[in-house]
């Protein structure tokens, strides 16, 4: 049985549960792992001593992710809402890896004491964790077409699980991501970011669709990533980035996307499986994730960011707006972060650390 602690969140145990080989049918893209290994620096630590988390683990990306990171050597925590897809995929990926090096969290991300509960367990078994990748997400009122609150009701679900979530988790893990010596958090987000006119209604309660508050969520997202970054980013030892993990048929994907044209466009409430895009990929064809995590151009530097490309949204480089975002979120999760390092001024950024 798992062990279960208040709050519905639990410590599902691994490699205790192996059950018969399962063979190589988890062992995929061989070539890209060969690739990653390329991208580590050799005076950092080796794949083989490297812990990490990745959330959202049990499907999609980053169940990928998972895959190629214990292919590589990797210890790797999955995070997950579903207890059974959790104790299939421990039980499947440490016997086709042959493994003991992979562990798992059941958590639900959209209220605030099951996000503590989660960071204590991890604490707990993990003192040091060397990168965590931020790959949960939901949409569309956890796929339900609602708008729902959650947060004790203090925010909107899309916003709480996609944004205050990996906020307040890596508050509450950065000693342990301190006590590397080297590691990163990496957010994934993406190119539809959007809505800054209602940075001012993180609850959309002046308006809601269930892809709004999707791109709101992930522009917030960026926003105290960014502020992440310049606040504690310190490479070779810490860094901060976000990125693109790129489009793939993913329920997620499918429930986001939005059909037809002129007065017939719109999307379904449901996932309908006639109705999927045909030209999106399978997930395992994407590579960004695992390269997020194990390419150490990451290490030697921090900083590297989707919203600084050319067409995203400008308030992400208002450090003004980047400033009140993150007081926002901290009276939100109530968070506890360490004070910033020093900040100086400089024309092109606005803040940027010394």
């Amino acid at each position: 049985m798992a062990a279960a602690i208040p709050n519905g969140v639990r410590w599902i145990p691994g490699f205790e549960n192996r059950q018969v080989y399962a063979g190589p049918a988890f062992r995929r893209s061989p070539a890209i792992v060969e690739e990653g290994r390329g991208l580590v620096d050799p005076e950092m630590p080796p794949l083989e001593e490297r812990v990490y988390l990745v959330t959202g683990a049990t499907k999609g990306h980053g169940l990928e992710t998972a895959m190629r990171l214990l292919d590589s050597g990797c210890s790797v925590i999955l995070h997950g809402k579903s207890e059974d897809l959790l104790k299939r995929y421990l039980s499947d990926l440490s016997d086709s890896f042959e493994t003991h090096k992979i562990d798992g969290f059941e958590c639900d991300l959209q209220e605030m004491e099951d996000v503590e509960a989660l960071a204590s367990l991890i604490a707990e078994r993990h003192p040091r964790i060397h990168g965590i990748l931020h790959n949960a997400a939901t949409i569309d009122g956890s796929f339900t077409g609602k708008r729902r609150y959650t947060f004790n009701f203090h925010a909107e679900q899309t916003m709480a699980v996609n944004a205050l979530a990996p906020f307040y988790l890596t508050s509450l893990l950065l000693p342990q991501l301190e006590a590397a010596g080297n590691a990163r958090v990496m957010f994934a987000t993406s190119p539809t970011m959007g809505g800054s006119d209602h940075l001012d209604d993180l609850k959309c309660e002046r308006y809601w669709t269930g892809l709004h508050s999707y791109r709101l969520s992930k522009l917030c997202l960026e926003m105290v990533a960014k502020e992440m970054h310049l606040r504690y980013g310190a490479a070779p030892n810490l860094t901060f980035h976000s990125f693109n993990p790129g489009t793939a048929d993913t329920k997620l994907m499918r429930q986001g996307t939005v059909y037809g044209a002129g007065k017939k466009m719109g999307r379904g409430r449901k996932i309908v499986k006639t109705e999927q895009p045909n030209y999106l990929p399978a997930p395992r064809v994407r590579k960004a994730a695992y390269f997020a995590m194990v390419d150490d151009k990451y290490q030697r530097e921090s900083g590297h960011f989707v919203g600084d490309a050319e067409k995203m949204p400008q308030v992400i480089q208002d450090a003004a707006a980047r400033e009140k975002l993150w007081q926002e979120f901290v009276e939100l999760t109530g968070a506890q972060w360490p004070e910033a390092r020093a900040k100086v001024r400089t024309e092109e950024e606005g803040v940027l650390l010394a």
